[in-house]
Formats: structure tokens, sequence, C-alpha cells
């Protein structure tokens, strides 16, 4: 279950599906998705949550699997789904870090098994009470974010939203006299055409989207893009430092990708042969202008990061560790 929207907002360009895509591709599942856009409708919020559970009581799923965007569907719905019929339902936490506290450790109640994608809350889950938590993380599949190999055209890029001190750390790396392409959802185009063309009026600001980029689109960015760049800080201020879905999205397309480090990152790529990380804001500029001018040594990292997402970090690997540890029965 998800919305079709990218955080319900048709401005922001439908969701890519990956989860659901890439659990259309194991063999053995058969797949329903179930749009929860209509949700958030509040006088329709009552006939959808009697909608969803009349779908599980006809076609009687082995399992349930929710990624959770706030309450939208109400803990009646899933306490009854859970205690009344035979599926087993799974919701996907993925911002602990910062969200735990929020809402996930009274959310978790309402499902048979839940998971996270931060480490250091599954000790919270457990001091609790809350057993059934498995532990997982991000990863990307080559069905949708695939390896193009298609000419460069941007030095660095970055894809993701304009929040936080970004636009701080891309104005300084601009600053240094690297060219940084920068895409997403607000960023605001005339804003850093009019700062950036006074202070430098022979190198302008290289920016070539203020607002959401299709996923294709990313993908295409990220393959074009000789270092991809990553930030590793919560969308919440003065939280941990977490390990995003982009840790995987662009070595899986074979971009090459230099990002902040995050704890347990080094579980999933050997740092500084599939992946490079940056400690603070010189070491960041420096590895900028030292793979920019190593070619051979940033395409090996790049390869070795491929090969390594594709072997250990597909989303279908993640989804059959997952069913394995419900003792889903079905072969996948």
């Amino acid at each position: 279950m998800s919305v079709m929207y990218d955080y319900n907002d048709k401005k922001r360009g439908k969701n890519p599906e990956i989860f659901y895509r890439a659990m259309q591709n194991m063999p053995g599942l058969d797949v329903m998705g179930f749009d929860c856009s209509d949700f958030f409708d509040l006088k329709l919020r009552e006939q959808n949550n009697a909608r969803l559970i009349r779908i599980v009581k006809e076609t009687s799923p082995d399992v349930l699997f929710y990624i959770s965007f706030k309450d939208i569907i109400s803990s009646d719905t899933l306490q009854y789904i859970k205690n009344n019929t035979k599926t087993t339902t799974i919701n996907w936490f993925n911002d602990d870090q910062w969200n735990y506290d929020r809402f996930s450790k009274t959310w978790c109640w309402n499902f048979d098994y839940c998971t996270t994608t931060y480490k250091a809350a599954i000790p919270k889950y457990h001091a609790m009470g809350y057993k059934n938590i498995i532990l997982t993380q991000w990863g990307a599949s080559p069905g949708t974010f695939p390896k193009l190999d298609t000419p460069f055209k941007y030095d660095v890029s970055f894809v993701g939203q304009d929040y936080g001190d970004r636009e701080e750390i891309l104005d300084k790396i601009q600053a240094n006299r690297i060219k940084v392409a920068r895409f997403g959802y607000g960023w605001k185009l005339s804003r850093f055409k009019k700062k950036w063309n006074k202070r430098f009026k022979r190198f302008p600001i290289i920016q070539f989207n203020s607002g959401r980029v299709s996923h294709e689109e990313m993908v295409t960015i990220f393959n074009q893009s000789k270092i991809n760049l990553n930030f590793s800080a919560s969308s919440v201020g003065n939280m941990p430092d977490q390990i995003k879905a982009r840790n995987f999205e662009v070595p899986c397309c074979g971009g090459f990708l230099l990002t902040g480090n995050a704890p347990h990152l080094e579980d999933f790529y050997e740092v500084g042969k599939e992946v490079v990380c940056y400690n603070s804001m010189e070491d960041m500029t420096d590895k900028i202008r030292y793979y920019l001018a190593h070619e051979d040594e940033r395409n090996k990292i790049a390869a070795a990061g491929y090969e390594r997402t594709i072997k250990d970090h597909t989303y279908e690997k993640r989804f059959r560790d997952i069913f394995s540890q419900i003792k889903l029965k079905k072969t996948i």
C-alpha cells in the first residue's frame, strides 16, 4: 500500500512505485497494489478504511505490506486486519532516527511485523516489548535504477530537495569554481542566477531544474554525472545522520557516489573502494577536485559500487530476507 504521488502532492509528480515494482519481479509472488491517496480526504476516510478491510477479506493476501505515511489508515482498521484475518501485516519504517519517538513506537503495535532501517532503534523496540522488529535497509533495483552507459554531461550533480544547510553547502562548492548542477523540489533558479551572476559573471550557477525531476530524469542525471553528491543529514535538525536510499540508487546506476558518512554505512559498502565519503566541507571540496582529476580511479570505484549493489543490495534481496524472517510460505 502506498500513495500515488510524492507526499500525496500531484505537483511533485508520481511515485515510481519502487517497492511494488521490485516485488512484481520476484518469482512466486502475486502482487496487488493499493493506492491510499484518497485516505487523505477526511470525508472519504471512513468508507476507504471499510473498502480496505473488504478487499483484504475478499482476496485473503498472505501479506499486507505498508509504508507508513502519517496515520491516514486508522489504527482500528489495521488492528482489525491484524487480529481478524489470516493476512500478515508488515510496516516499513525508514526514518526512525527522528521518527521513532514521534510516531513509530506507538504505531508499530498495529502490525504483526515492522521493519526499520535504523540499527540503533532495534533495542528501543525490544525494551518496550515489541519483538517483531526486523532490521533492513534501503536498496535499489536495476529495473528501476538502470545503468545506461551514457556520456557524462555534468561534473558534479545533486538531486534532492532544498532544505536545511544544503544551499549553503552547494554555494560553497560553487564558490570554489566547481560546477554543481542542482535538481529537485524547492530550488529557485531566479534567486541563484541573480546571486551568482553578480559575483562571478564568468562562472554562473548551473541550475537546471527548479522543481521535482521525474524518476526517469533522475536516473539519467545519475548516469550522466561524473560525481553524484549525497547528504546524510536528517531532514529534522539535530538528529543522527542516516543512510538514505540515494546511497544505493546512485551505485545501482553505475554512478560514482560522494556521500556524507553515516553510522553503519561501512556494513554495506567498502568506503574508499566502492563509494567515497567526506567528513567536512573542506574534505568534500578536496575529494571533488581529486576525483574529477583522476578519471580511472573514479571509474574503478563506480564499477565496484555497481557490482556490490547488484550482488547484495537490491530490493528483491531485501524482501526475500524480510519474508524469510516472517516465514512466508510462498516460494520466492
